[in-house]
């Protein structure tokens, strides 16, 4: 009799079908209770009777511990495993790693060829994100550029666009941080060092100039001299191209470091750390001038009469 009893206890927590499973998908809402849980598995043919589910994390002490999302099962899981997934929140995931240097617009057609979310949703979202760190800035589109912080995620696949970007920002916050910084005894906001660093990894063409291109960036700056950097207008242009026109350089926007002087509104990419530790590290060097040619190879000058001889022997 007890062997009997035994025996349909483990039939009920045991797998549905053990030789020949298959996945099932299956969404947990937020606030689901154990009860609710047991009847969506048992809906979904993964559990025999919702109750022995239920019965079950009473005695494993897991109510209350049960996580929301979207989880992938197969129905050679035992109900224990199917619990134990649910309360350390395995939730079904795909790799998305986001490249160093992308605009939110160049940033959006790659999310939309790796991932079901479109172009237009991501942008949008991008529009209404609002950054919780930062107040809101007039002449900028999306408040969110420079802090999607580029690296390898596993994203949920029923994540929104915007449930994305939050992942990203929070990567941004653990990994950098948004407290201000010294640098060079000077302070700067986090805003300011991403608009920084953000320069630098749009006109650094190796990784060994970072340092040295930010060291003019700080050198200009400390001068009150304008930047005059081709890849803040490239932003506001939305394009690349070798080499800017005179009419490029007198685009009217806050972006363009050949008007304004001082740092533009905000980033105008999505630097990687290596760009952030430059901007954190800028070489000391009297160089006040560069310019790189298309093999990458970058050429510095500490004097404007410098900058034109070695652009005349190399570009012209």
């Amino acid at each position: 009799m007890l062997a009997g009893i035994i025996f349909y206890v483990e039939y009920q927590v045991g797998p549905i079908d053990y030789f020949s499973p298959h996945v099932v998908e299956v969404e947990i809402p937020t606030g689901s209770s154990v009860i609710q849980i047991a009847q969506i598995l048992e809906d979904a043919g993964l559990v025999r009777k919702a109750e022995y589910f239920t019965a079950l994390c009473r005695f494993m002490g897991v109510e209350g511990k049960m996580k929301a999302g979207y989880y992938e099962f197969n129905t050679g899981m035992s109900v224990k495993e199917m619990i134990e997934k649910i309360v350390s929140g395995e939730v079904a995931t795909y790799k998305l790693t986001i490249p160093e240097g992308l605009t939110v617009k160049e940033m959006a057609p790659f999310i939309e060829k790796k991932t079901g979310i479109s172009t237009e949703e991501f942008l949008k979202a991008a529009r209404e994100f609002k950054l919780d760190f930062l107040p809101e800035r007039e002449d900028v589109e999306f408040q969110v550029e420079g802090f999607l912080f580029p690296d390898t995620y596993y994203v949920p696949v029923k994540a929104t666009a915007r449930d994305l970007i939050q992942i990203m920002v929070n990567r941004f916050k653990k990994v950098v941080g948004i407290e201000p910084v010294e640098v060079r005894g000077r302070t700067l906001s986090i805003l300011e060092l991403i608009t920084i660093a953000s320069l630098i990894e749009e006109e650094a063409k190796l990784d060994g100039d970072r340092p040295l291109v930010s060291g003019v960036i700080y050198n200009r700056l400390e001068r009150g001299m304008k930047l005059q950097l081709c890849a803040s207008v490239l932003y506001v242009l939305g394009e690349k191209k070798e080499r800017l026109s005179l009419a490029d350089t007198k685009i009217d926007s806050p972006y363009n470091t050949y008007q304004i002087l001082g740092l533009p509104p905000g980033p105008i990419s999505n630097p990687g750390l290596k760009s952030i530790k430059a901007a954190l590290n800028p070489e000391e060097s009297d160089y006040l001038f560069y310019f790189a040619l298309p093999d990458g190879t970058t050429y510095y000058s500490k004097t404007y009469e410098e900058h034109l001889r070695a652009v005349k022997k190399y570009l012209d």
